[in-house]
């Protein structure tokens, strides 16, 4: 850990309330099972998708990738926010011991999250019904399937937002992660195995039932683990202030999306499903490198808002310094790996999937300028400043599209991808200089960290 320039007491700033040394040891744990999981959720949710190239084919692998892209684009909508909102809001109830407010935020937003995503779906719906003339037939079945999961898929974020609120590592991340690509595989294994006819449509149907799962498990362990003191208390609702904070959290998960899934939709008017799925199939890969980033900084995140709720300004350099060089350290080993051995891991699709080779080591590069500044935009968002981070985006998006348009008719697949590196590269170089003028962090790999003051054991 010293050779990267990280400590035991940063460590425990992630995870704990303490840093004191006797808990050192609890704190490296509860820090190694989050990324254990991600580690395993990301080896299955992997597996699964070569699983389905082979099974489904390159057409209708195709298909299936792109009704997912724009199912995933809802999800983040559907919630309006409060999935992001809760893991800022929850912590900094727990540390005043508002035990009322945490229970009413809570409630409200399932019931919010819920009616919500139901509008998005149906609304959707409609829209391919009055376009279904504009909509190439072997994609119509596939999104209306898709859309019928769309409010289980924002409940699964939402709950898996209000566990990582409380520091529930488990809640949060197996069930989604671990639990729902386990269910898809066995089932998607069974069906193939006594012979039912695979295609994009049937595997949409199969995530159907493994969201279904996940939010009942989700459901039932997590009104086993509500602390007394909440569950005891007289719920107090804030809808309105909620709404209105949580507004520049849907707007920024809106603008993200656009950043991370303009190419796949894009490319949708430009190319067929078969190509479509080489792309989704490098992009699936090349995201591997960014679960280092989610893992860390899901330890992280609801401790900036805890940290900036007590206006602890140095523990917060000290955490966000080292929570940079957590990300960046394993990121950059990762991608050398797919740099020199990512042919023969697209080879694992089927050999059609190589001539991805190219857009895979685009995509990486885009994940390393991510990891170079850690999670900026989350630490502007736990530290009210969503709405500037929510204007960045909206801007960084509009050139994103842009820099699609132009590129994918003359460069195809790898246009895509370049428009995607630039447009990460513009977002993050902004935000880094936010996170500067507006807190006064230095949140770069080469930034100087400043030392964790002693905390006295009691």
């Amino acid at each position: 850990m010293k050779r990267f320039g990280l400590r035991p007491d940063a460590i425990s700033a992630i995870m704990g309330s303490t840093t004191d040394s006797v808990h050192i040891n609890t704190v490296l744990k509860s820090a190694a099972s989050v990324i254990m999981i991600r580690v395993a959720g990301a080896s299955i949710a992997y597996i699964l998708q070569i699983l389905l190239a082979h099974w489904l084919g390159g057409f209708e692998y195709g298909i299936f990738a792109y009704a997912w892209v724009w199912v995933s684009m809802l999800s983040f909508l559907a919630p309006l926010g409060l999935n992001s909102a809760v893991v800022r809001f929850i912590p900094a109830y727990l540390s005043k011991q508002r035990w009322w407010r945490a229970k009413g935020i809570i409630h409200r937003s399932r019931s919010i999250v819920m009616a919500a995503s139901l509008c998005f779906a149906c609304v959707g719906a409609l829209l391919i019904f009055l376009n279904r003339e504009l909509i190439p037939n072997h994609y119509i079945y596939p999104l209306y399937v898709a859309l019928s999961f769309l409010p289980l898929f924002a409940l699964v974020d939402l709950h898996e937002g209000m566990a990582r609120g409380f520091g529930w590592v488990n809640l949060a991340y197996i069930p989604s992660y671990i639990i729902r690509p386990a269910f898809f595989v066995i089932t998607m294994s069974a069906l193939f195995y006594v012979g039912v006819k695979l295609n994009g449509t049937v595997a949409l149907a199969v995530a159907f039932l493994s969201f279904l799962l996940t939010v009942s498990v989700q459901t039932l362990l997590f009104r086993r683990r509500l602390p007394a003191s909440v569950r005891q208390s007289r719920a107090v609702y804030h809808t309105s202030y909620w709404l209105r904070a949580s507004l520049p959290f849907m707007l920024i998960g809106a603008f993200q999306i656009v950043l991370t899934n303009t190419d796949m939709i894009m490319l949708g008017g430009f190319v067929e499903p078969d190509e479509i799925a080489i792309y989704f199939a490098s992009l699936r890969t090349a995201n591997l490198v960014g679960f280092i980033a989610f893992a860390i900084s899901a330890m992280a995140v609801p401790k900036f808002a805890a940290l900036h709720a007590n206006n602890a300004k140095e523990d917060l350099q000290a955490l966000v310094t080292s929570v940079v060089k957590w990300i960046f350290w394993p990121s950059l080993l990762f991608s050398i790996f797919l740099f020199a051995f990512g042919h023969s891991v697209l080879g694992l699709f089927g050999p059609a999937f190589t001539i991805g080779y190219p857009v895979l080591v685009l995509l990486v590069i885009g994940h390393l300028i991510k990891a170079v500044t850690g999670p900026i935009d989350h630490l502007l968002n736990m530290t009210g400043n969503q709405n500037i981070t929510a204007i960045v985006l909206a801007c960084t998006s509009a050139l994103n599209i842009l820099l699609n348009a132009m590129l994918i008719p003359y460069l195809g697949l790898s246009g895509a991808a370049t428009a995607t590196i630039l447009s990460i590269l513009v977002t993050r170089v902004w935000l880094l200089l936010l996170v500067k003028r507006r807190l006064g962090l230095n949140a770069i790999i080469f930034s100087r960290r400043k030392r964790i003051p002693a905390v006295a054991a009691e």
